[in-house]
């Protein structure tokens, strides 16, 4: 039983916020947002000092990564092709 509340704390069902962007921008402009699990985020050592992520798209899984930004190496990331999109961090 121990092991399956484990599994479901790696996977988790989350809804987008859609919100009114504000300020300069235009009167039908949206945000959006997504609040993670806490528990992920401290494991990450992603903090309110330390909250720089980088967020990598695949276009081809529709698939969103983050990582810490303080956890990826400079080579890390390379620019493929449009199917497999990897960022070269500079």
């Amino acid at each position: 039983m121990l092991e399956d509340k484990k599994k479901l704390d790696l996977i988790k069902e989350y809804n987008i916020s859609f919100v009114s962007s504000g300020g300069n921008a235009s009167k039908n402009a949206k945000g959006v947002r997504i609040s993670l699990n806490k528990k992920w985020l401290n494991d990450m050592g992603i903090t309110e000092e330390n909250r720089t992520v980088i967020a990598t798209y695949n276009p081809s899984k529709k698939e969103i990564i983050i990582k810490p930004k303080n956890l990826i190496n400079d080579d890390e990331f390379i620019i493929k092709n449009e199917d497999t999109i990897e960022y070269k961090i500079k």
